[in-house]
């Protein structure tokens, strides 16, 4: 819990504002009772996880409209911790907490600071690096994102040969792992892997969101370690604009009533 709460202080957590950057908010932190120690933070009404559980045929996965009003939401989080030299390490549906129609990043124990190696992670949902066992950056964290957000929709894992397995047969991995073997490859091959798995979200809008931040940020030199966060806000409200105006498109339980809300939040 310490380590935690150095996190959320290097957050300002206790701004009354903070929650404008996705950011929960520190209402308390310390001794209750004398001896039990505690930090009271903003309440939400579940995960993003709790609300698309597999067992709730309801909410079963994330529609293509729908994610890009989440996806910017929790690129807008991700962008405050990076302006503060954090890194989260653990983004995950469970992570990603709702209250509302909005979005917040929390859960901050696995994270680091000032490019601290942690080992922290989950590794369904855990970059290439991870696997690498490399020093996570801002970039590791956009890419578990993108993760999250294709579990969240649906979006199948990759298939590789069992190479233990005494006949042909294939297994799941997490696309994490996947990408750390088809990097081995090279990057013309990860690159076709991921575009294909792109196809997967229908709609042309949200799949080029996708596309344009692996090329021009998850596939880039590995030297360039911080998203462009701002360019990348600018991807996702173009492709809202460009939703928007055919009204048909527009359902879903995040992304219901058109975009004022979500244009208004970005400015």
């Amino acid at each position: 819990m310490n380590k935690e709460m150095k996190i959320y202080k290097v957050l300002n957590a206790d701004d009354p504002k903070i929650e404008d950057n996705q950011i929960p908010r520190v209402y308390f932190n310390g001794k209750i009772f004398g001896k039990h120690y505690a930090i009271a933070l903003s309440l939400f009404e579940g995960t993003l996880g709790d609300y698309y559980a597999e067992d709730n045929p309801k909410k079963s996965r994330l529609s293509d409209v729908d994610i890009l009003y989440v996806f910017l939401q929790a690129v807008k989080g991700l962008k405050y911790l990076s302006s503060k030299n954090v890194v989260h390490n653990d983004i995950k549906p469970n992570n990603l907490f709702y209250r509302g129609r909005e979005v917040f990043v929390g859960d901050f124990d696995q994270s680091s600071l000032n490019g601290e190696k942690s080992l922290g992670n989950t590794p369904l949902f855990a970059s290439a690096n991870y696997f690498a066992n490399k020093t996570r950056h801002p970039r590791d964290d956009l890419e578990s994102l993108v993760y999250t957000i294709w579990f969240l929709a649906g979006v199948p894992m990759e298939m590789i040969k069992d190479e233990k397995s005494p006949i042909p047969a294939f297994i799941r991995i997490s696309e994490g792992r996947a990408l750390f073997e088809n990097l081995k490859k090279g990057k013309t091959n990860a690159r076709q892997k991921i575009m294909k798995k792109c196809k997967y979200l229908k709609n042309k809008y949200v799949r080029g969101v996708f596309e344009d931040i692996w090329d021009s940020e998850l596939l880039a030199p590995s030297d360039q370690t911080v998203p462009h966060y701002d360019g990348i806000i600018v991807i996702i409200i173009d492709a809202i604009n460009s939703i928007s105006k055919n009204k048909h498109a527009i359902q879903g339980d995040w992304f219901s009533d058109g975009c004022c809300a979500v244009l208004s939040f970005c400015s």
